[in-house]
């Protein structure tokens, strides 16, 4: 089990999707991040003339519109289109983002959860370097807030 999953269902919603239910499209700005639970997922490029090409599938233990909904105002890179039922996990980006923000104990597990299921997903050792990047990227990210908080509860302790 991921160990992110409890955090995630304390912070979003459950979702039941069925075939072909799109929860993005490719240029759209994600308000939610998705975690999947079960089923399958697509990742399918649309390319002049309307043509699609499935350029990831997505399955339980991966997150869905994860760099758009962590980044904050990216766009989508692909259609994702549930291929049969799914059960997901629904979060908003900005809560998401909030609770990354103000938990960094958490963060690192989140963040760490995404680089695993982007590197997986990947075939390329160029691009399971930069999953891996993103991973030590996100640890350092979690450590810097867990320092801030640290610093912001020493001062509130001093003042007290």
């Amino acid at each position: 089990m991921d160990a992110c999953l409890p955090i995630l269902r304390n912070l979003g919603w459950a979702l039941s999707v069925g075939p072909g239910h799109v929860l993005a499209r490719q240029g759209d700005r994600p308000e939610c991040t998705y975690y999947v639970l079960s089923g399958e997922l697509r990742a399918i490029r649309r390319q002049a003339g309307g043509d699609g090409l499935v350029i990831g599938e997505i399955g339980p233990g991966d997150w869905a519109c994860e760099i758009a909904g962590l980044l904050g105002g990216g766009e989508a890179t692909a259609d994702v289109v549930a291929r049969g039922a799914a059960e997901l996990i629904e979060v908003s980006s900005a809560r998401l983002r909030e609770f990354i923000e103000s938990h960094p104990r958490d963060a690192c597990t989140i963040l760490g959860s995404v680089a695993v299921g982007v590197a997986r997903r990947l075939d390329e050792p160029a691009a399971r370097a930069s999953a891996n990047a993103m991973l030590a990227l996100a640890q350092d990210l979690a450590r810097a807030l867990l320092e801030q908080n640290r610093r912001r509860e020493g001062e509130m302790s001093a003042r007290d």
